[in-house]
């Protein structure tokens, strides 16, 4: 009997300190928070967000969406493109958080640019890569399907480890790993903003990532450049001028970029061993400035007045094995954010794109 007394008392004990310590019978549930709830696009581009669970942090493993505005989040960081108030939630192991509001506003002016948007997309390749002919034959397809695309997207076919290889291939690659985990080879970076696999289920993000670059970002500045061969062909003179329509922070990043290169390569479907003539489209031959992916100033100052024009030119050696009939110069103008806010295109041999207006 006295046993059973006992444990009557324990349990009554018990009873008496769940009550007196409030417990609750619901079961715990994650929490999602973010870093900054309301933000101005003219000075703030993205927020990011964190969910926890019992203390733990648990963001990986949890996806944060926006049902409302048909947004669903890659990782935790979130990037507007308009304004608007924007409703998320997250969902971790089957529970659901409560709602978090993020509210965005635009102080910036609004131009009606004068200025065609282009489009840079830099595609992660290699000769020693299996599935990269498909994957470029993916990218191609879209690229031939608008006049808009064959226009104003033009391609930088970045090649790691093989003989087209350039030093700065690394540190955007390292660069666009930090925007997409899963980074592989092939892939895409769309103006240094959107990046994923060009094979498997990525392939399909591929046209989304240009119908967005043309259609929520558009340019706030002009890009023109110039080249000419010096010294009996021994040397390119190239000059890159920037206009801004308002005040603001452009480097720029300039490419030499050889196309229709004769090799080899491998996973061509047909040739199980490889294939010896294959046609290397766009091809990533020289980065002029000196700074990589963060672009290097026009001249003392990055920063750009509204309605005025910086410029700056480089000069350096001709490789004698680029067959300059087909090479020609990039000129990708940085934003602040380190994106891609427009570009522009010239031959190596006397080129001159100017700015192109609409």
């Amino acid at each position: 009997m006295n046993i059973i007394k006992n444990i009557i008392l324990f349990i009554a004990a018990v009873a008496a300190f769940a009550a007196c310590h409030g417990t609750d019978d619901t079961t715990s549930r994650p929490v999602l928070t973010v870093d900054n709830a309301e933000i101005d696009m003219a000075s703030v581009s993205k927020v990011t967000f964190a969910v926890t669970f019992d203390g733990a942090d648990v963001t990986a493993e949890s996806h944060i969406y926006s049902a409302a505005a048909s947004i669903d989040l890659a990782g935790s960081v979130f990037e507007p493109a308009q304004p608007g108030e924007y409703v998320f939630e997250a969902e971790y192991d089957g529970m659901v958080t409560d709602p978090v509001t993020v509210k965005v506003v635009n102080s910036k002016p609004q131009v009606n640019s004068k200025f065609n948007r282009h489009v840079c997309v830099f595609e992660f390749t290699g000769t020693w890569c299996a599935m990269c002919p498909q994957g470029f034959t993916t990218m191609n397809a879209t690229l031939q399907s608008s006049d808009r695309y064959k226009n104003y997207v033009h391609v930088i076919a970045l090649h790691d480890s093989d003989d087209y290889t350039i030093p700065a291939v690394a540190k955007f690659f390292n660069h666009c790993s930090g925007i997409f985990s899963g980074l592989a080879y092939p892939s895409f970076a769309t103006d240094l903003r959107d990046v994923n696999l060009l094979t498997g289920e990525g392939a399909s993000a591929f046209s989304k990532s240009l119908r967005t670059s043309f259609n929520e970002y558009k340019p706030h500045c002009g890009v023109a450049v110039s080249s000419s061969l010096k010294d009996s062909g021994k040397k390119a003179e190239v000059k890159v001028k920037v206009e801004s329509e308002f005040t603001a922070d452009y480097r720029v990043i300039v490419f030499v970029v050889e196309d229709r290169i004769v090799g080899y390569q491998f996973g061509v479907q047909g040739y199980p061993d490889g294939q010896n003539d294959y046609l290397h489209r766009h091809v990533a031959r020289k980065l002029v400035t000196s700074y990589d992916v963060a672009g290097e100033k026009l001249g003392t100052n990055s920063m750009i007045s509204a309605g005025e024009e910086a410029e700056a030119s480089w000069t350096f050696d001709v490789d004698p094995s680029w067959n300059l009939q087909n090479t020609e110069v990039y000129a990708l103008a940085i934003d602040s954010n380190g994106y891609v806010n427009n570009m522009n295109v010239c031959h190596i041999d006397g080129g001159d794109s100017g700015y192109d207006n609409k």
